[in-house]
C-alpha cells in the first residue's frame, strides 16, 4: 500500500459474505490496510468503523471524501431474496459514482461464475458468456453497464476491476443457507443421471479474505491488475462432499431438467498473484474455515 496507508472502503458489510469478511478482518481491517464497513441500515455491532447510507438514495458521506483509496464492492441482490435481480446492475454503477465522489483509485465489483452458464471444463476470463440462469443474466448485464463505463473513463476515474467469484463457503445456499439455517428437514441435494451430484469451483471464506487481501494490496502498488478476473480454488469440489464435511443430515433428489452439473472456472491468472496451497482445495478445510468464522 501507499505510505500515507488509505483505507479500504466494504461496501455491503452486513450481507452474507461482508458478515465473514468482517469476522476474518476484523474491526480494525488487517496489518496491510485499515478497513471502513458500509451497510444500508445499522451496522453489525459497536465495533469497528462504519457508516450507512443508501446507495441508491443517497451519496456517500462527505467524512469519507479524500480518505477513500480502493473500494471493494460486495452489494448485490441474490436469487430467492425479494427484490428484482436487476437491481444489480443500479447498484454497481451507483456504487461506481460513490468511489468516483471519494476520490478511490481503484473499485472491485463482486460478479459470479454464473455467467459463464455450466460447464465441465474451466472457463476462463476471455470466453464467449451464455448465462443460463436469470441471476447469471442479471451479473452479466451488470458487467456489461460497468465495462461501458470503462472504456470510455479517463485516467482520473477509479479503476474497475471484476471479479467474478466461485461459490464461497458460508456465504452460498447450501452451507451459508441449508446447513446454517438448520433445517428441520434433511438438506435435499440434486443427484443426475450418472449418480454423482453437483460440481462447482469453491472458495472457503478465510482463503477468499486472503486472495482478496492481495488483490487490494496489489491494485494500489501494480496498476496491471486485469479488468476481469475469476476467484476461485483451483480444484472443484463436489457439494456432496461439503455436506459430508459439514456433518449436515442429507438426502439425494432427482435433479431437475434445468440442474446445472458442472460450473468450474479456470483460475490461472489468479493463480500467478496469490500462491494457493493444497489444503486450499479440500472440502473440510473450506467447512473447517466457516466454521471458525460461525463459533466467533
Amino acid at each position: 500500500m501507499t505510505a500515507d496507508r488509505k483505507k479500504v472502503l466494504v461496501l455491503g458489510g452486513r450481507g452474507r459474505l461482508g458478515r465473514l469478511l468482517f469476522r476474518v478482518w476484523g474491526a480494525v481491517g488487517t496489518s496491510s490496510f485499515p478497513v471502513i464497513w458500509h451497510s444500508r441500515r445499522s451496522p453489525i455491532d459497536d465495533s469497528g468503523d462504519w457508516v450507512a447510507w443508501d446507495l441508491l438514495k443517497q451519496g456517500p458521506p462527505t467524512c469519507l471524501k479524500g480518505g477513500i483509496n480502493t473500494v471493494l464492492n460486495l452489494v448485490g441482490v441474490v436469487p430467492g431474496g425479494k427484490q428484482d435481480l436487476s437491481l444489480n446492475r443500479e447498484l454497481a454503477l451507483a456504487a461506481t459514482e460513490a468511489a468516483r465522489v471519494l476520490g478511490a483509485r481503484h473499485i472491485f465489483h463482486l460478479s459470479s461464475a454464473a455467467v459463464y452458464g455450466d460447464g465441465k471444463f474451466g472457463w476462463h476470463e476471455g470466453v464467449e458468456l451464455y448465462p443460463v440462469s436469470e441471476y447469471g443474466r442479471a451479473k452479466l448485464d451488470m458487467e456489461r453497464a460497468i465495462l461501458s463505463l470503462t472504456s470510455s473513463a479517463n485516467p482520473s476515474e477509479p479503476r474497475q476491476v471484476l471479479l467474478r467469484l466461485g461459490n464461497v463457503v458460508g456465504a452460498d445456499q447450501l452451507i451459508g443457507g441449508a446447513v446454517a439455517r438448520g433445517a428441520e428437514s434433511l438438506v435435499q441435494l440434486d443427484q443426475f443421471p450418472d449418480g454423482l451430484g453437483p460440481v462447482r469451483s469453491y472458495i472457503g471464506p478465510v482463503t477468499l479474505a486472503d486472495v482478496l487481501q492481495v488483490l487490494l494490496q496489489r491494485a494500489s502498488c501494480v496498476p496491471g491488475l486485469p479488468p476481469i478476473l475469476n476467484v476461485a480454488a483451483p480444484v472443484p469440489v463436489s457439494m456432496d462432499s461439503l455436506l459430508d464435511a459439514s456433518g449436515a443430515a442429507w438426502r439425494w433428489r432427482c435433479a431437475g431438467e434445468e440442474a446445472i452439473q458442472y460450473l468450474r472456472i479456470d483460475v490461472s491468472v489468479l493463480s500467478g498473484l496469490f500462491s494457493f496451497l493444497p489444503r486450499h482445495c479440500q472440502p473440510d478445510q473450506m467447512v473447517r474455515e466457516w466454521k471458525r468464522l460461525s463459533d466467533a
